[in-house]
């Protein structure tokens, strides 16, 4: 029985070079269940021939290894604002397109951030900002476009977002990105509710009757762990104030946290950076504004350091007064993340 070569010719379209042939090997027919198996590539022919005769048994030509090209399904914002990851419905090949092939806007405004790309190994390409985007931003509404090669270059080297066939994606335009849970600026936040004193609470959505409370704001705090967190682009360009609600401060097991990590500019390093050189003042039995009970904290920061900018984001804890009012003890409690 005849032994048969399997030879692989590179398709000269693809390459742009003669066609090139090569030999993955042969099947000795007179031997029982021997099989050779190889993995298909794009673009290729493949030849089966007789090897004595050098007849050709059979052709077979593989254009792609799929017939459907990868779909974009979502685009989410990291918590830092750096990075955009836009998740595909399949696996994808390592190489993929350069940032100049994508485009940001926030709301009809088109965004200058400069853009390098990645792929996470897996379905997603990775969009590396160089500046973070902003709350402001992603209030305003912030997507993303991207502008694949034209069809005339597509091959599996081309500059594109391709499958593992060589299968490119298709442009997607202003496709909405979405981001983690941020405190919106100039709010008031708060986790608890308050009843007035003799007021009537209808709990019989728990099998109990009407009951009348004395203060359940204070009887019913809710103990739910909460971080409050600020970042890039929050204090605005002229400060900002924020009034956080019903704190209380961790204590190593419960408890909230305040998270200004990405709030803080002008090189500050949450490893080597004096963190009072931001946070300059913590201040306890303060007046809120518009109250009239000097019970509560503030907390002033400035934003760059010790940069030449002048913007500060204030933060009211109302009704708290922590056990310090060192920074760097509060970061090293749990209680400030910086």
């Amino acid at each position: 029985m005849p032994k048969l070569i399997l030879k692989a010719i590179v398709s000269a379209k693809s390459s742009g070079a003669p066609a090139s042939e090569q030999v993955l090997g042969q099947v000795d027919t007179a031997a029982d269940a021997q099989r050779l198996s190889v993995p298909a590539q794009a673009q290729t022919q493949y030849r089966l021939v007789d090897g004595k005769t050098g007849q050709v048994i059979k052709n077979q030509t593989v254009l792609r290894k799929g017939t459907l090209p990868p779909v974009v399904q979502k685009a989410e914002l990291s918590d830092d604002g750096l990075s955009i990851l836009l998740t595909f419905n399949e696996q994808l090949a390592v190489a993929t397109a350069p940032g100049s092939a994508f485009a940001l806007k926030a709301g009809s405004t088109a965004l200058t951030n400069t853009i390098t790309t990645s792929t996470n190994g897996k379905n997603g390409v990775v969009l590396t900002l160089n500046t973070a985007i902003t709350k402001t931003q992603m209030q305003t509404g912030l997507s993303v476009s991207y502008t694949a090669p034209a069809p005339g270059n597509s091959a599996d080297s081309n500059l594109a977002i391709q499958d593992g066939g060589g299968l490119d994606a298709t442009s997607f335009n202003n496709l909405s990105v979405f981001a983690p849970y941020a405190i919106p600026q100039n709010q008031t936040h708060t986790k608890a509710f308050a009843v007035a004193t003799g007021s009537q609470i209808d709990i019989t959505g728990l099998g109990l009757s009407d009951t009348n409370v004395t203060d359940l704001s204070a009887s019913y705090r809710l103990q739910d762990n909460d971080v409050f967190r600020w970042v890039n682009g929050d204090a605005g360009a002229t400060g900002a104030v924020d009034i956080v609600k019903d704190f209380v401060a961790w204590n190593g097991t419960v408890g909230d946290k305040l998270d200004i990590t990405n709030l803080l500019a002008g090189g500050y390093n949450t490893s080597t950076s004096v963190l009072s050189q931001w946070v300059t003042s913590i201040t306890t039995g303060q007046t809120l504004p518009g109250s009239s009970t000097a019970n509560s904290t503030r907390i002033v920061i400035d934003v760059d350091g010790l940069g030449a900018g002048t913007v500060t984001q204030t933060i009211w804890l109302e009704g708290v007064t922590l056990s310090t009012t060192d920074a760097a003890v509060l970061k090293n409690s749990g209680v400030l993340i910086a």
